[in-house]
């Protein structure tokens, strides 16, 4: 398991996946510096792909920050269809939908 920090979710019918960066302790936070992120998966491997995906989209829309983000929240029972750069994130009785701008 990773020390220095790793964001990751758990489902009852799949694995966990963990993203981290194993040189953020020995890196200077105002370097924009290139850097290797890991991706570790622990059981089934669904959990992992899905991370990779949203990284490569994440990467393909030009790395948008938290700044340009805008968050609507739904009951988890409203039918919504995303839009343009939407993403709907599934919560126990919420669903999210995130969009960049």
């Amino acid at each position: 398991m990773p020390t220095n920090g790793s964001t990751g979710r758990r489902d009852s019918t799949e694995g966990l996946a963990s993203l981290y960066d194993r040189a953020r302790v020995h890196r200077d936070p105002d370097q924009a510096l290139p850097f290797e992120l890991y991706v570790r998966s622990y059981g089934d491997a669904s959990a992992s792909n899905r991370l990779l995906q949203r990284i490569a989209d994440w990467d393909a829309a030009g790395r948008p920050t938290g700044q340009s983000l805008h968050v609507k929240v739904y009951p988890m029972d409203t039918s919504y269809a995303p839009t343009g750069r939407e993403m709907v994130v599934p919560k126990h009785h919420t669903k999210l939908v995130l969009k960049w701008e």
